[in-house]
């Protein structure tokens, strides 16, 4: 009987044993919680993406800059969104790649109040491309591309970097364009 409970003994403590073992590398598993990127994060991973100045780059800056301005939308946040959104509508029409209206509604609710000339390029093609990927009746689209048309042409006044270049040049060539099918 004594040798029974020896056994039982034994028995009992290597299962507790066993379960000790496997609850301390259950509870070594678990991970604290990681919290989210903070604002300046998201806008930090946004200028680096933004930086390789191609399509992809500008669409995840896009994504950054969107998750940032969920918790703090301020004045430079919302020009960095509204430059990687124009630069990102602008390469989609250009590569052939699906355009919604919505994202063209998105650009404009980010459009500031006071602009400089190159944003100002920057709105009319996005406007001229609207009207021509719209689903608008002939009626319509012939109205708005003539109000476009007979905006006065945009003084750059400077140019700071190689993007508002590179939006000067769609400009000029689009409004070149625009002005000789006029005759």
């Amino acid at each position: 009987m004594n040798l029974q409970k020896k056994g039982c003994f034994i028995l009992l403590g290597s299962i507790l044993s066993l379960c000790a073992c496997s609850f301390h590398q259950s509870v070594k598993s678990i991970q604290p919680l990681q919290q989210e990127p903070v604002r300046t994060d998201f806008v930090v991973q946004g200028d680096k993406w933004a930086g390789k100045r191609h399509y992809l780059g500008w669409r995840e800056a896009s994504r950054c800059y969107f998750r940032a301005a969920e918790t703090d939308d301020s004045d430079s946040l919302r020009m960095k969104r509204f430059w990687t959104q124009g630069l990102l509508l602008m390469r989609k029409i250009e590569l052939y790649v699906s355009v919604q209206l919505d994202e063209f509604q998105e650009f404009d609710s980010l459009i500031p109040g006071q602009l400089r000339p190159i944003e100002k390029c920057l709105v009319w093609l996005l406007a001229m491309n609207k009207s021509e990927l719209s689903n608008w009746t002939p009626q319509e689209e012939y109205a708005e591309q003539c109000r476009l048309k007979a905006e006065p042409v945009i003084e750059i006044d400077s140019l700071q970097d190689d993007l508002e270049i590179y939006v000067a040049y769609k400009y000029l060539s689009k409004r070149t364009s625009v002005m000789s099918s006029l005759k």
